[in-house]
C-alpha cells in the first residue's frame, strides 16, 4: 500500500513537531480534479449531489436529502491520538454547513470518522481546524483518509485544501496502558517522527515525559521504512545507527517493551542490543540492556522485553549498547519504557496484546514476562507437574527414566564424564565428582589451589584449579516432555540441562549439531543471579553456520535457594519450557532443526567471562538433581524410521572417542599426548617488554597501565566493574558501570600471515583472571576469545582465525570481563608462533 506522506529533508525544525503534509491541493489550478481525490458515492451519500471544477475552484452542491463529501484516493498511516490540521479556503454565497473530517480504516474496511461540522461566512474565508483521531471501542484503525464536504441543501466552493500533522495528544495514546509509562517511541506515528534525507533525525516521545531521543551523532539516524509490519513504518537499523534521549531517565526501575524484527537480507554477526540504559560513556553492561537475535541471524517480528534496578540518572540509547560492539541490524517499530519493573499478569498480557494485535504479530517465540503463578498441585508421580490432568495424554517411559535411588549411577543409562570430555578448561572432568547419594545425582564442583595443572594437547587449553563433572544419558531419544526436580550450585560455574545430538545429512553431506538448552543458570552471579537463560541452537560443521534462537525470563527468586521443577515439551510443531509447572517460554518450531535424537547432559562447567569469577570460599558445592523423567505422547511417540531416512547418526558411541580413550590409557592424570612441536618459529610483537610502549597503550575507565622495571614487563591494572549490595550480592554499578580497557594500534607487525598461534606470557600474582581478548583486521571479522590466566606465570596460546591471517592487523584490545573484584597481571610477551 502506498503512502502519501510527502518526505520533508533540511526545512524541518528539530525544536517542534514539524508540519509534515498529508495532503495538498489547489483547485483553482486546471488539472487538480479529481487528481488524488474522488466523490464519495456509499449508499448513505444517495442521491448523489454535484462536483463540479471550475476557474473559482471546486464547487460542491448537495442536494435536499443527503450531504456531498469528497474523499482522498489513497490512504495515509493514521493512529488514535494523531492531532491533523485540515485547512480550506471556502468560498460561500451565504452562510453554509460544512464539514472537514478525516476516515479512519483498515486496508479493506472504513472504521469510524472525526469530523468537525461548522457554518461559513459569506464570501471568502480560510478555515483551519484541528482533528484528535480517537479510537472506537472494539475497533482499532491503521490508515486515514482526509475529507471535506457540504451538509444537505449546501452550494460552496471549496478554493483549496490542505492537511497536516500537528503531534500527538499523548493522553490518547497511553491511556490504555498501564501507569508507569515514562518514554514512548512509535515509528508508526510519522507526527512523531523529524526526517532528514531518508533519515530519523528525531524520534519524539509519545508519553508526555519529554524524553525525545535525537540521533546520536550527525548522520547516524535510522532510516525511515515506509512499509513495515501491518504496513506500518519503522525505524530500519543497519549495523551503525543510534540514537540517545535528550534528558537523562532519572529511573531507579526500569522496564523496555520492543516489537523487532530481523530480515534474512538484514542478518549479520554478533550479539546485538536493540536499547541500552547508558550513563553517557561508552560500555557496555549486559545487565542494563535489552538484547535480542543473538548472533544477528533472522528474527521473526517479536515483542522484546527487559528490566533491571539501579541508579539510572543517565539517558537511554536506541540502537546499540553504547557504541562498544552490539549495534542493531533490523527494523523497530515501538519502544515502551516504564519506571517499574514488576507487573500483574493482566497488566502484562494489556501491553502484549495491544503491541501483538496492533503489528500484527503472529508471535513465535514467547516468554514470560513478571512472576510465575502459584504452582500446580502435584496428584502423581507418573505425569508432568504442568499437566497433572493428563490433556496431554502422557506415558511415562520408565527404561529411560531415573529416581537416582541407588548408590551409584545406572549404567545401562548413564554414561559420567570419561565417556565425553576430559574437561572444560581450566576445569577438569573427573568421574569421582559424580555421585549418588541421599536419592539424588550430584556433581560435584572442587576449588584446589594445588591441582596439578597442564595441557592434554600442545598449545591446547591448560587444566588447573577446579575439577567438576558431567553425566549424560547412554541411549538417545526423539521428541517427548522431560522433566527434572533440581538444586543448582551457589556459585558462578554454568549448571547445565541440555540436549544434544550430532548426524549426518545423507542429502546435503553437511554435518548437523542440534542442541536445546533447557537451562543454562548461575547461582551466584555478578547479573545472572536471577536469570533463566534458554537457548536453541543448530551448528552446521561444514560450511560453518550457527543458528541460535536465545532467550531468557527474569525470576523473583534465586534458583540455587531451593529445589524446583524444570520441564522441557519437545515436539515437531512446538518447544515449551516450564518452571514449577508453570509455562515460561513457548517457541514455534517453522523450520525443525531439531528433528533427530539426541542426549540428555547434566553439567557444571567455568563460564567466567559470562557469570563472573568464582568465590574459591563456595567449594566445594553441588548441582543435586533428585529425579529425570520422560513422557511420549501420540503427537511425540513416532517412528524411527523418518529420521533415518535424513540422517546417518554419528553422535558419540558408547565407549569410544577421544575421551574414553584417553581415560583408559591414563585414568585422572593431566598427560601431554603428544610433544610439543620443537623449533617452532616465533616472532614477538614487541608491544610489551620496553618501557617507551607505555605511552602506546591507551587506557579507559579506570585501568591503568604501567612499566615494570624489575620484571621488564607491561603491568595492567583493572578496576572493579560492579559494586556490591548490601547483602553481599553483587551488580554492576550505576552510573559508573563499565567495563575497563587497554588497547594498542601502534602496532609495528602488522602481517600475520602464516602463524597459526598468538601466544601471550603473562604474570599473575593474585587469583584467576578473565579477560576478553579482541584482535580487530583492517578486513573481515575480529577475533574475539575469552582466556583464562591462572595464577603464577604462564602462557595462553590463542589460535589464529582466518580473517586475522589474512588482513594487516590494525589493533589489540584487553577488556576485563563481568570482574567484581580488582584485577592485575603483567604481560611479558605477545609473540607470533606458526
Amino acid at each position: 500500500m502506498k503512502k502519501l506522506l510527502i518526505p520533508l529533508s533540511c526545512a524541518l525544525a528539530l525544536g517542534s513537531f514539524a508540519g509534515e503534509p498529508i495532503v495538498e491541493s489547489n483547485f483553482r489550478e486546471a488539472g487538480s480534479w479529481p487528481g488524488v481525490w474522488q466523490q464519495t458515492v456509499s449508499g448513505y451519500y444517495q442521491p448523489l449531489g454535484k462536483v463540479t471544477p471550475s476557474p473559482d475552484g471546486l464547487r460542491l452542491e448537495a442536494n435536499s436529502q443527503t450531504p456531498v463529501m469528497v474523499t482522498q484516493k489513497e490512504k495515509f498511516t493514521a493512529k488514535p491520538g494523531d492531532i491533523v490540521e485540515v485547512t480550506a479556503v471556502i468560498r460561500s454565497e451565504k452562510p453554509t454547513y460544512v464539514y472537514l473530517s478525516v476516515f479512519e480504516s483498515l486496508p479493506r474496511a472504513w472504521v469510524k470518522n472525526d469530523t468537525v461540522e461548522f457554518r461559513t461566512k459569506e464570501g471568502v474565508h480560510t478555515y483551519a481546524k484541528q482533528i484528535t483521531l480517537r479510537a472506537a471501542p472494539g475497533k482499532t484503525f491503521s490508515l486515514g483518509a482526509v475529507s471535506f464536504g457540504v451538509a444537505k441543501g449546501g452550494n460552496v466552493v471549496f478554493e483549496s485544501i490542505q492537511a497536516v500533522f500537528k503531534g500527538i495528544d499523548a493522553q490518547a495514546v497511553v491511556r490504555e496502558l498501564p501507569a508507569g509509562l515514562t518514554a514512548h517511541f512509535d515509528a508508526s506515528r510519522p507526527a512523531s517522527l523529524v526526517r532528514k534525507d531518508g533519515r530519523i533525525v528525531l524520534w519524539r516521545d509519545l508519553s508526555g515525559s519529554g524524553n525525545d531521543a535525537r540521533e546520536r551523532k550527525e548522520g547516524a539516524g535510522a532510516a525511515f521504512l515506509s512499509d513495515g509490519l501491518n504496513h506500518l513504518s519503522m525505524a530500519r537499523f543497519s549495523g551503525k545507527q543510534e540514537f540517545i534521549t535528550q534528558k537523562p531517565l532519572q529511573l531507579k526501575e526500569i522496564s523496555a517493551f520492543v516489537v523487532f524484527r530481523r530480515e534474512a537480507s538484514q542478518k549479520s554477526e554478533g550479539w546485538q542490543h536493540q536499547l541500552y540504559w547508558d550513563d553517557g560513556k561508552r560500555a557496555a553492561p549486559a545487565t542494563h540492556t535489552l538484547t535480542g537475535g543473538a548472533n544477528g541471524g533472522e528474527e521473526t517480528p517479536r515483542i522484546l522485553h527487559a528490566s533491571s534496578e539501579g541508579d539510572f540518572i543517565h539517558p537511554l540509547i536506541i540502537g546499540s549498547n553504547g557504541g562498544l560492539r552490539g549495534y542493531v541490524t533490523g527494523d523497530i517499530g515501538e519502544i515502551l519504557i516504564f519506571n517499574r519493573k514488576d507487573f500483574t499478569a493482566k497488566e502484562i498480557e494489556t501491553i502484549r496484546s495491544c503491541l501483538l494485535e496492533k503489528w500484527k504479530i503472529d508471535e513465535d517465540d514467547y516468554v514470560r514476562v513478571g512472576p510465575l503463578p502459584e504452582t500446580p498441585k502435584r496428584i502423581t508421580d507418573d505425569l508432568p507437574l504442568s499437566d497433572q490432568g493428563n490433556r496431554g495424554k502422557w506415558r511415562l517411559v520408565k527404561e529411560f527414566s531415573d529416581e537416582f535411588n541407588g548408590t551409584a549411577l545406572d549404567r545401562t543409562r548413564w554414561m559420567d564424564t570419561r565417556h565425553y570430555t576430559i574437561g572444560s578448561a581450566p576445569a577438569r572432568c573427573l568421574p569421582e565428582n559424580v555421585v549418588v547419594k541421599d536419592g539424588m545425582a550430584q556433581i560435584i564442583t572442587k576449588y584446589d589451589p594445588n591441582m596439578p595443572s597442564g595441557r592434554v594437547e600442545p598449545r591446547g587449553p591448560e587444566y588447573h584449579s577446579f575439577s567438576v563433572g558431567r553425566i549424560f544419558s547412554r541411549n538417545t531419544f526423539r521428541y517427548g516432555y522431560l522433566e527434572i526436580r533440581a538444586k543448582i550450585q551457589a556459585t558462578s560455574f554454568n549448571n547445565a540441562f541440555w540436549l544434544y545430538g550430532v548426524g549426518e545429512n545423507k542429502k546435503t553431506g553437511e554435518v548437523t549439531c542440534p542442541e536445546i538448552d533447557i537451562f543454562e543458570l548461575a547461582g551466584k552471579s555478578f547479573a545472572h543471579t536471577y536469570t533463566y537463560n534458554m537457548a536453541l541452537h543448530n551448528v552446521i560443521r561444514k560450511p560453518y553456520k550457527h543458528s541460535v534462537f536465545a532467550r531468557n525470563w527474569k525470576s523473583d527468586f534465586k534458583f540455587s535457594d531451593d529445589f524446583h521443577v524444570y520441564g522441557l515439551e519437545w515436539t515437531p510443531k512446538v518447544i515449551r519450557y516450564f518452571i514449577d509447572g508453570s509455562l515460561v517460554r513457548e517457541f514455534k518450531v517453522k523450520n525443525n532443526l531439531w528433528d533427530m535424537p539426541m542426549r540428555v547432559h547434566f553439567d557444571s562447567i567455568p563460564h567466567f567471562d559470562w557469570f563472573g569469577v568464582p568465590d574459591p570460599k563456595d567449594f566445594p558445592c553441588a548441582f543435586q538433581i533428585d529425579y529425570f523423567r520422560l513422557w511420549k505422547n501420540p503427537e511425540t511417540d513416532l517412528p524411527e524410521d523418518d529420521w533415518k531416512e535424513k540422517y546417518k547418526y554419528t553422535y558419540l558411541a558408547p565407549d569410544t572417542g577421544f575421551a574414553f580413550d584417553y581415560y583408559q590409557k591414563y585414568g585422572d592424570k593431566i598427560v601431554l599426548t603428544r610433544p610439543m612441536p620443537q623449533n617452532i618459529e616465533t616472532k614477538s610483537l614487541a608491544l610489551v617488554n620496553a618501557p617507551e610502549m607505555e605511552k602506546a597503550w591507551k587506557s579507559g575507565f579506570g585501568a591503568v597501565i604501567s612499566w615494570n622495571a624489575g620484571d621488564k614487563a607491561m603491568s595492567f591494572l583493572f578496576p572493579a566493574a560492579v559494586t556490591r549490595k548490601d547483602n553481599g550480592e553483587v551488580q554492576y554499578a550505576a552510573p559508573g558501570a563499565q567495563w575497563p580497557y587497554a588497547e594498542i594500534q601502534d602496532l609495528s607487525v602488522r602481517d600475520w600471515k602464516g602463524y597459526r598461534y598468538l601466544a601471550i606470557e603473562f604474570v599473575n600474582p593474585g587469583f584467576l583472571q578473565a579477560f576478553m581478548l579482541t584482535v580487530t583486521p583492517e578486513k573481515g571479522t575480529p577475533l574475539v576469545v575469552r582466556p583464562i590466566m591462572k595464577s603464577g606465570k604462564g602462557v595462553l596460546y590463542i589460535p589464529l582465525s582466518e580473517s586475522v591471517q589474512s588482513s594487516p592487523v590494525k589493533s589489540i584490545l584487553l577488556r576485563t570481563r563481568g570482574s567484581d573484584r580488582i584485577q592485575s597481571f603483567l604481560l611479558t610477551d605477545l609473540k607470533l608462533e606458526k
